[in-house]
């Protein structure tokens, strides 16, 4: 009995540590940031990328290394970013990891 009880419970712990390192990754684009992305996305329009048909667009997601990102410049920002455009979405890419981390519906 003891061994199924701290069985269960080191997989519980282990359960919790795996939500805790996901909220980690977990990015949160601020309002006031958007604005400064929409703005520098309008003025500096790139082409849009085409992705393998069986690829799905959903935050979380890394793009292939073959997708060129585009940096996004200003020091307004609170971290830095980089984008692509993709049919009428602006995805919001992590640099580090190249993961999307906001989806831009075109306004």
């Amino acid at each position: 009995m003891k061994m199924r009880t701290f069985l269960i419970a080191a997989y519980g712990g282990l359960l919790m540590m795996s939500a805790g390192i996901a909220a980690a990754d977990t990015v949160v684009v601020s309002p006031e940031d958007e604005t400064i992305i929409r703005e520098y996305v309008v003025k500096n329009p790139v082409d849009p990328i085409e992705l393998p048909s069986d690829y799905q667009v959903v935050v979380g997601s890394e793009l292939p290394d073959s997708v060129t990102l585009t940096r996004i410049e200003s020091s307004d920002l609170k971290r830095h970013y980089e984008y692509v455009r993709y049919g009428d979405q602006i995805l919001l890419i992590d640099p580090d990891t190249r993961r999307i981390v906001d989806i831009l519906e075109k306004q």
